[in-house]
């Protein structure tokens, strides 16, 4: 009886080893799916973090390139505007000596020539204020090249 019940232990236990290896396999197997699973999305990951650096980098450029466009338009806008006042005041004072020669020997100055002299000082502050201001933009297009280049080279930046 001893022999028959020890027969039967030896066997439930050798089943119970059996059926436990199995569940290890499978286990093993699962755990190696897993890793698998884990080292792809890792490469996924570093993927769309390369990704997404890029697409930074490249809305950067855009966003530059814009920015680049906008002052070129105010610099066009300002330089055709700036030529128009020269040329008017140009105009103006071609007009002026004209007036001033007509009214040479009167004594009090006619108040078309006063005016016209106000407008041609007025549009000569003007202009006065769009070259500064052209001179100022082109400085900081210099400066911002500087800067970019620095940048670019990875030096520090020179005020």
């Amino acid at each position: 009886m001893k022999d028959e019940s020890s027969a039967q232990i030896k066997l439930k236990l050798e089943n119970e080893i059996d059926i436990l290896s199995a569940k290890l396999n499978e286990v093993l197997i699962q755990v190696d799916l897993e890793k698998e699973n884990a080292k792809n999305m890792v490469s996924m990951a570093s993927k769309a973090r390369v990704r997404m650096c890029e697409t930074i980098h490249m809305l950067g450029l855009e966003m530059s390139r814009r920015h680049e466009l906008e002052q070129l338009k105010i610099k066009y806008f300002e330089s055709s505007k700036y030529e128009a006042n020269k040329a008017g005041t140009n105009g103006m004072h071609i007009e002026l000596r004209n007036l001033e020669e007509e009214c040479c020997g009167h004594p009090i100055e006619p108040l078309k020539v006063s005016r016209l002299r106000s407008k041609i000082s007025k549009l000569e502050r003007e202009q006065d204020l769009q070259k500064s201001f052209l001179d100022k933009m082109s400085s900081f297009d210099s400066l911002q090249i500087s800067r970019i280049l620095s940048a670019y080279l990875g030096q520090k930046s020179v005020n």
